[in-house]
This record gives structure tokens, sequence and C-alpha cells, in this order.
């Protein structure tokens, strides 16, 4: 009988609001039907860190950015912002 590890996030990203994130991200991924293995999960996180520079804030809206496009897998955050317009504001 196979036992199934659980997936353990790193210290900096160890919050329950990054948690639920990643437990929806991974639900997500059932429902698509292609579930994460072990190594894929530890290979998630390790993207995570690197593009959250290991800040749970960040993690938990890239997995949610991931979760919301329906992507198997985690990125950087996309510049939302419009294209072309000035920022005043930033003058």
């Amino acid at each position: 009988k196979r036992v199934e590890k659980k997936a353990i996030l790193p210290e900096e990203l160890n919050q329950d609001y990054v948690i639920e994130a990643f437990k929806s991200f991974k639900e997500m991924r059932d429902r698509m039907k292609k579930p994460l293995t072990q190594r894929g999960a530890e290979l998630i996180i390790v993207d995570l860190m690197k593009h959250s520079a290991g800040d749970p804030v960040v993690a938990a809206k890239i997995l949610e950015q991931s979760v919301k496009n329906g992507w198997q897998g985690v990125f950087p955050l996309k510049d939302n912002r419009p294209k072309g317009r000035i920022d005043w504001d930033a003058i």
C-alpha cells in the first residue's frame, strides 16, 4: 500500500491563507483530472518560492491567479495595468 506524503510548505510560506490557496490549487488540478503527484507538488512549491521571493501574500496571490485562470502551474503575477496609458500619479 502506497503512503501519500503531503507537500510541506517552507517556513516562510507556512501561513493559513497560503495553505488554503494551495488546497484550492490542488482541488482545481483534481477537477481538471490532472492531479498533482508528490514530486509535482514539490516542484510547484519551488516555483512558488522563486516567483514570490518567499513573500506569503504574493505566494497566495500567485496560487489564486493560477486557479482563476485554470493554469496547471504557477507563474509570476501578471501586470494587469492597461498598456499605453500614462500613469499620471507616477509622474
